[in-house]
């Protein structure tokens, strides 16, 4: 028999020897974590916070030792058992747990795989600080992290990808762009087509938008539209709002109108706050074209809607329009009541009262006679005014293409130093079979 076929007889033979006696080993793991999984469930149930937090670091700690199918599933259930459960605290916790040294046990795919889900249930409950200053603790080793299947490939672009997200969400754009690019660029490593690019082109749109760069905003919202995945229907009318947005800021609200009427053809979008928001630039539009009936109706059909959503930032901004609309029928009392509101109701966000709304509220004061008011309400509008222009760094944002550049330069660094780490292990490898063969 050739010495190579009986060399790789007896590669076959270690490797069933292995799987043999990994597998009981894997299958003792998983039952563990199926009981843990139904203490989690009595902790929750009987309000235990203490208990339920201390059961679900062991179960992570114990989703260390299975493959990866398993501590992806594993992981994926106690998302939904977190949300069903409403347990906000729990995902606090976790998320506070893998930013520690307890932590430093577990395997870099499986700590970044938890850290990715517990960043999905920290947004699903607002709880967006969280999320980001456990991501951003580990954000210089994602950065060099090698995945080695595509599975933690897709957790690593989704990390850099939620991060970029949460820093949209804190008005950071120039700071998000560069983890956008990136991650979709990792996306890309996986698959051409990635479902991913698209929803980044979506948020891309977003940013620009509140960076007021239109035209950017109106790109990339393009080229979402043109790579709709199959079947993707959950955000399509918040996509079409960014697109109208970004136009009618352009001084288009007929081409924006359009927009809109482009979609409600076919309204595919099953969730209801992102129709509420496309609601709301629709409204804009409309009273940029002076149709205020039209406006008016839709405006209180949005009220309603956004008080159903309970979205806190888009009721603000229906009470915004809503108040604009009565004023402008003569329903000044209903106008300052709503626009009162729409000043001073708190939302998750900061600053997220627009300028624009305190000059409707002046308005309304000056036709009731209250001067004096409106004379404090206008100073208002002058600070959240020029809050908002600080806020838009355009030196910043016509930097990024550089920044991005920069950022890819150090990445193939990495890359190239990576590669010829593991050239030279080969060759000592290589040189060591040869002496042992020898």
């Amino acid at each position: 028999m050739p010495f190579a076929i009986k060399i790789k007889q007896i590669s076959v033979i270690v490797g069933i020897f292995l799987l043999a006696v990994l597998l009981p080993v894997s299958t003792a793991h998983a039952k563990n974590t199926e009981a843990l999984f139904q203490d989690m469930q009595l902790a929750s149930h009987s309000k235990d916070k203490i208990a339920l937090q201390e059961t679900l670091s062991q179960y992570i700690q114990q989703t260390n030792e299975l493959v990866e199918e398993e501590y992806t599933s594993s992981s994926a259930e106690v998302s939904a058992f977190l949300r069903e459960t409403n347990e906000v605290e729990a995902s606090i916790y976790v998320a506070k747990w893998l930013s520690s040294e307890d932590a430093d046990t577990l395997k870099t795919a499986v700590r970044y795989r938890w850290m990715m889900i517990t960043s999905y249930d920290l947004m699903f409950f607002s709880q967006f600080a969280s999320a980001s200053n456990m991501i951003e603790k580990s954000l210089s080793s994602i950065k060099i992290w090698q995945p080695l299947s595509d599975s933690a490939l897709n957790t690593q672009a989704n990390l850099y990808h939620i991060y970029g997200q949460l820093l949209v969400k804190q008005k950071r754009v120039a700071e998000a762009l560069p983890y956008f690019f990136q991650a979709e660029e990792w996306f890309k490593n996986i698959q051409p087509d990635h479902p991913s690019i698209f929803t980044i082109n979506i948020i891309l749109g977003e940013a620009f938008l509140n960076a007021k760069d239109y035209i950017k905003a109106e790109q990339y919202t393009k080229q979402a539209l043109n790579i709709i995945p199959n079947g993707r229907v959950d955000a399509i009318s918040y996509l079409y709002g960014i697109l109208a947005s970004a136009v009618r800021q352009q001084a288009r609200p007929e081409d924006a109108l359009d927009i809109i009427h482009q979609y409600l053809k076919n309204p595919v979008d099953p969730r209801k706050d992102y129709f509420l928001y496309f609601s709301l630039v629709h409204i804009e539009i409309l009273r940029d074209l002076q149709a205020f009936e039209a406006a008016l109706a839709l405006a209180k059909e949005t009220h309603t809607l956004a008080q159903a959503v309970n979205n806190k930032s888009y009721l603000k901004e229906a009470k915004r329009h809503l108040g604009f609309l009565e004023s402008h029928f003569g329903n000044t009392v209903a106008a300052e009541k709503l626009l009162f509101e729409a000043i001073h109701s708190a939302t998750n966000k900061l600053n997220d009262t627009s300028p624009e709304v305190y000059l409707e509220y002046v308005e309304i004061l000056e036709k009731l006679g209250k001067y004096q008011i409106a004379l404090e309400y206008h100073q208002m509008f002058h600070a959240t005014y020029v809050k908002e222009r600080d806020r838009i760094d355009r030196a910043t944002i016509a930097n990024l293409e550089q920044q991005q550049r920069n950022f890819k330069l150090e990445q193939e660094t990495i890359v190239s130093s990576t590669k010829l780490a593991l050239a030279e292990a080969n060759s000592k490898r290589a040189q060591f079979k040869s002496r042992v063969l020898m």
